[in-house]
């Protein structure tokens, strides 16, 4: 691994919100119940790694997690950047630093590989005008 990629991933944390094993698939039910219990102890590890941004990678069902389970309250702060990717920003456990839970797609989804780039850049765009918020 080169020595740029390595100073790139050292400034980013993964997350897996569905904390059991079972490859792409997801009992629905169950992950928004597991979600629900486990609430408090998502939001404090969240805490933990204070980010900037939150990416809900994922199907719908991430961005359901977080909208109505995680941070319900946050329902009247919904934004779109130019490019029309939505977000939110929040307070974690109350402090002042902000952070913004953005809704993309998970890098695995199944896209032809000249899409990636494109796709990358609508992120890295979204990320740059989010950020000017977030100062």
């Amino acid at each position: 691994v080169s020595a740029r990629i390595r100073e790139s991933l050292a400034r980013c944390s993964c997350m897996q919100l569905k904390k059991n094993p079972g490859g792409g698939s997801v009992n629905h039910s169950y992950y928004f119940e597991v979600i629900k219990q486990d609430r408090e102890l998502i939001l404090e590890q969240f805490s933990i790694y204070s980010p900037d941004f939150i990416i809900s990678c994922g199907s719908s069902d991430n961005w359901y997690a977080f909208t109505q389970i995680l941070f319900s309250n946050e329902k009247d702060n919904y934004k779109y950047t130019q490019n029309g990717v939505q977000y939110f920003i929040v307070r974690l456990n109350n402090s002042n630093r902000k952070t913004a839970i953005i809704n993309f797609g998970h890098p695995s989804m199944r896209l032809n590989g000249t899409l990636w780039g494109p796709l990358l850049f609508g992120l890295r765009q979204a990320i740059d005008e989010i950020q000017l918020e977030l100062n």
